[in-house]
């Protein structure tokens, strides 16, 4: 039974936009990050986090797993090279709708961005843009840090 729920929350999420699918982790793990493609820039990912305010969570790890995550979609995407920026602030807003009446925003939740740029070492780069294994041993490194 456990294994049909699983599956079907799993495609419940697949079918959700990287807003929708932020508003269930936030809901139910305090915390939600996903990392999406940008359409418009080739290489280019947008790695996202929103978190409850009220929930005793350690935002600075936060900020190191998003961008984290950002990096190893990067990775995983056959890009050699990576720069990033960020965070940028955002702000979660989730908005109820009913079938009658205005739609009312129930929740706005705390997050940041981050926006990842990949490259191909064969290809013309920044020259500061560095290797994807070597930035993601320190993050892993920073992420140690705030939890000791």
């Amino acid at each position: 039974m456990r294994i049909i729920f699983a599956v079907l929350a799993l495609l419940a999420l697949a079918g959700c936009s990287t807003a929708e699918r932020l508003s269930i982790e936030v809901a139910s793990s305090g915390y939600g990050i996903e990392t999406y493609k940008d359409q418009k820039i080739s290489g280019r990912f947008r790695a996202t986090c929103a978190y409850d305010a009220n929930a005793n969570l350690n935002v600075q790890e936060l900020r190191w797993r998003t961008l984290l995550d950002g990096v190893k979609s990067a990775q995983r995407d056959g890009y050699d090279l990576v720069t990033w920026g960020g965070p940028t602030g955002v702000k979660l807003t989730v908005t109820t709708r009913y079938r009658y009446g205005p739609p009312i925003t129930s929740k706005e939740h705390p997050g940041f961005i981050y926006s990842v740029q990949g490259f191909k070492s064969a290809e013309p780069h920044p020259a500061n843009a560095g290797s994807p294994d070597l930035l993601i041993d320190e993050l892993n490194r920073q992420i140690a840090k705030t939890k000791g």
